[in-house]
């Protein structure tokens, strides 16, 4: 039987907050942003297949600082993604993901 929409929307929704532990957590502060003791918040939405295969990501909200963007961009076209959980749906779909980078970051 498929799963209940409180079961999928609860399984994308745990595949959601992985997905953005991980990227946040690959995220490289540039030098250029070290550098220039820069901070900022990037919004990038990506589309994944249900095998975890990226489709494409594009930058939804800029952070104002250019290097700070590329490297959010990056490290979501760079991460690897493990395969949808049994209750998501069977279609490629879209994330957003917030990914936070400081020169104070490792």
């Amino acid at each position: 039987p498929a799963p209940s929409m409180a079961a999928r929307e609860a399984a994308v929704d745990q595949y959601a907050g992985m997905v953005r532990t991980r990227v946040q957590a690959d995220a490289h502060v540039p030098e250029a942003v070290r550098l220039m003791h820069l901070s900022g918040t990037a919004v990038i939405t990506f589309r994944l297949t249900p095998s975890g295969r990226l489709l494409w990501a594009r930058i939804a909200q800029s952070s104002g600082v250019g290097p700070i963007d590329k490297a959010a961009l990056k490290s979501v076209e760079e991460g690897t993604y493990p395969p949808f959980t049994k209750n998501m749906p069977k279609h490629a779909s879209n994330f957003n993901v917030e990914v936070h980078l400081s020169s104070h970051s490792s």
